[in-house]
C-alpha cells in the first residue's frame, strides 16, 4: 500500500520547528559575539589600548580612586596659556607676613596681570604646608592654569563663583625664591600646552567649594548696555 501525504502530518511540523530552532540559535549567536566584541572594545578603550570613538579624551583617576575625592580640574583640552592682561586676579595674605599679598601683587602687575587689590584672607584656612592656592570659579579655568604657570606648586581650588576672577591666596609656606617661577621660564612655556599636576576631572564633573562672601570687582567684564530713553 502507497503512502500518502496525509499518513505522515507530523513531518512538516518537526521540519518547521528544528528550522525555527535553527534560526533563533543563528540570532544568538551573532548577538553574544557583537556584545563580546563591544565589551573587549570598552575595555580596550578604558585602558587606553586603542583610541575610542570620541573627540576628546576621558580622563578619568587610576587606580580605583573615587571620582568625589578628585578635586582637580583639567585644564580645557589643547589649551595653551592665555594673555597675562585677560586675567583678573585678586592677591590675599594667608600667612603671618605683613605686606606680603601687596608685594606679590606688584609683581604680578609687572608680568601684565590685571590685578585688583591685595587684602586679608578670611574665607578658608590653608594648611600650613601649603605656598599657594589659587581659587577660581568654571569659567576662570584657562585663567586659574595661567596664573599656575607663575608659581610652583601652587593648589587650584575650584569654587561656585560665576565670573572668570581668580583669587590668589598665599600661605605661610609661601617663599619668593622656591615659589615664584621667574618671567623668563614662563615665556619659555608658552608654546606648551596647560597640563594639570595630577588626576583631573572635567569641570563640570568637579566638586565647588564656597566662593568669598566677597569677589574681585571685574574690570574686563562687559557692562550691559544704558537702557535709551523713550523718545
Amino acid at each position: 500500500m502507497s503512502e500518502t501525504p496525509s499518513s505522515r502530518p507530523g513531518r512538516p511540523r518537526r521540519e518547521v520547528r528544528r528550522s525555527r530552532r535553527e534560526r533563533q540559535i543563528a540570532i544568538f549567536g551573532v548577538l553574544v559575539i557583537g556584545l563580546g566584541a563591544a565589551a573587549i572594545f570598552s575595555v580596550a578603550v578604558y585602558n587606553g589600548q586603542v583610541d575610542g570613538p570620541f573627540s576628546a579624551p576621558l580622563v578619568t583617576p587610576e587606580g580605583g580612586v573615587n571620582v568625589d575625592d578628585v578635586s582637580l580640574a583639567c585644564p580645557p583640552d589643547g589649551a595653551f596659556a592665555a594673555s597675562a592682561d585677560t586675567v583678573v586676579v585678586r592677591v590675599n595674605n594667608a600667612s603671618d607676613v605683613n605686606g606680603l599679598a601687596g608685594g606679590v601683587e606688584d609683581i604680578l602687575d609687572g608680568r601684565g596681570f590685571v590685578t585688583v587689590g591685595a587684602v586679608n584672607w578670611t574665607t578658608s584656612s590653608v594648611d600650613e604646608e601649603v605656598a599657594v592656592e589659587i581659587h577660581y570659579g568654571a569659567q576662570g579655568l584657562l585663567a586659574a592654569y595661567t596664573l599656575d604657570r607663575h608659581f610652583e606648586g601652587a593648589a587650584l581650588v575650584l569654587d561656585n563663583r560665576a565670573d572668570a576672577t581668580v583669587d590668589l591666596v598665599l600661605g605661610d609656606a609661601y617663599n619668593p625664591e622656591e615659589t615664584l617661577v621667574s618671567a623668563a621660564d614662563v615665556s619659555a612655556m608658552a608654546d606648551i600646552e596647560l597640563t594639570a599636576s595630577g588626576e583631573c576631572l572635567p569641570v563640570n564633573l568637579v566638586s565647588t567649594v564656597p566662593a568669598p562672601r566677597e569677589l574681585p570687582d571685574n574690570p574686563l567684564a562687559t557692562a550691559s548696555p544704558t537702557p535709551s530713553p523713550e523718545s
